[in-house]
């Protein structure tokens, strides 16, 4: 049996900065535990192997604040995906360039 993550409850504010996001285009701020999807037609060609799947933003990033890789649990695992350093199962992690995520609201 697989075990789902919790679910954050998210702020009103942390909403209406996706939004602007989406409207913009600007870089959302994520944080470890944000919920979010990968693009159905990521760009870049590397996170083709994690399209359209859905996972939870991991804390202690290795790439700092600002940068274009986040590192993403996903909820179903794959050969081809890795554990982020040690950051997630094995299997079910990848950094996933920020353009090509959208938080979710579950």
């Amino acid at each position: 049996m697989e075990i789902m993550p919790k679910k954050k409850k998210i702020s009103q504010e942390r909403i209406m900065a996706a939004i602007a996001n989406r409207l913009t285009g600007s870089p959302f701020p994520f944080q470890g535990g944000d919920r979010v999807r990968v693009n159905d037609y990521p760009e870049g060609g590397m996170d083709d192997r994690v399209r359209s799947r859905s996972g939870t933003v991991i804390g202690g990033n290795l790439f700092p604040i600002g940068s274009n890789f986040i590192g993403v649990e996903f909820d179903q695992g794959s050969d081809s995906l890795h554990d982020c350093n040690g950051r997630t199962k094995p299997g079910r992690g990848w950094y996933v360039t920020r353009k090509n995520l959208r938080i979710i609201f579950d």
